[in-house]
Formats: C-alpha cells, sequence, structure tokens
C-alpha cells in the first residue's frame, strides 16, 4: 500500500474517516504545547549535542568534576529513554493546528494528540506531509513575531518621540 501525502495548499484533508482542518491561528494553551513540540523536535535534530556533551564529559573529568559527569549523563540517558516510544514531534506539532470539526481549538491534551496520530497512521500518510505542514505553521508563527515586534518598535519610537519633546500627555497610537 502506497503512502499517502496532504496537499500543503489544501485546507482540509480525511484520516481515517474523520476530517481534519488545516488552521494556523492557535490558543494560548495550544501555542504552549507548540513551544514544548518545537523544543523536543530541535533536541532530536540537534545531531551536535551529543558530539557537545561528549566534549563537556572530557572537560568536566579533565577537572575531576565526576558529580557534574553523573548528572550530565543522568540527563541524557532520561532523555532518550522513551525515545523510540515516543511519536515523532514534528507529528505531535501538527496535531496542535490540524484540528476535527467539532474539535474545541482552545484545548490539547496529550488524549487529543494520541487520537489524531492514530487517524494518520491508520490512513498511512507520509512523513514528507507532516514536515511540509509544520514548515508552513513554523513560517506563519515567524510572521506573526514579525509583525509584532515591527508594531512594538514603532510604539517605542513613538514614545521616545514624545517624551524628548515633553509631550507626554499626548496619546501613544494605538
Amino acid at each position: 500500500m502506497n503512502l499517502k501525502t496532504i496537499n500543503t495548499e489544501d485546507k482540509s484533508f480525511t484520516a481515517n474517516g474523520v476530517e481534519y482542518f488545516i488552521e494556523t491561528d492557535i490558543s494560548i494553551q495550544r501555542s504552549v504545547y507548540a513551544e514544548a513540540c518545537k523544543i523536543e523536535l530541535e533536541n532530536g535534530l540537534r545531531a551536535g549535542k551529543w558530539m557537545e556533551d561528549w566534549v563537556k564529559v572530557y572537560d568536566l573529568a579533565n577537572a575531576q568534576k565526576f558529580a557534574d559527569i553523573v548528572v550530565l549523563a543522568y540527563n541524557n540517558r532520561r532523555g532518550y529513554k522513551d525515545f523510540f516510544k515516543n511519536h515523532p514531534p514534528v507529528v505531535k506539532l501538527c496535531a496542535v493546528f490540524i484540528n476535527a470539526k467539532d474539535e474545541d481549538r482552545r484545548t490539547i491534551t496529550d488524549d487529543m494528540v494520541e487520537k489524531k496520530i492514530a487517524d494518520f497512521v491508520e490512513e498511512g500518510i507520509s512523513m514528507q506531509s507532516f514536515f511540509a505542514l509544520a514548515l508552513s505553521f513554523l513560517k506563519v508563527e515567524v510572521q506573526g513575531y514579525q509583525n509584532a515586534t515591527r508594531d512594538i518598535l514603532e510604539l517605542i519610537k513613538e514614545f521616545g518621540t514624545k517624551l524628548s519633546a515633553n509631550a507626554l500627555s499626548t496619546p501613544i497610537s494605538a
């Protein structure tokens, strides 16, 4: 059986009989969950971290800081112990902004994510689709951050101008 792909231009697709909608506007709770997925994704893709940690072990051993070596080893072991039991973080990230019609967009739980991923697996959707969807979502998110930063900088500039003109009684634009 061939894998199925999701057209990133489409706004919806069906997986395991459930119609899912691809959305870019997410709640605060979902944003926090997405941040956790991004951290997990970054740690999974940072192949250099393992090498960096071995360099730290070498340096700590030379400094005879054996307790620090134990802590570093424990943290790495804990981080990898369930690696093969978990779903890929990119798919979990996508589950944040891919929603069923009747789904409450305000919240997200591990059970909701598990249900979606089970549907995606059953449907046989390719990983390539999820990488493409995640990239599209992250581009929209970055654009939002850039717009917010630009607006804040404009307000700061206006505030500075009014402060130097001693015109603080004049309201700052909204």
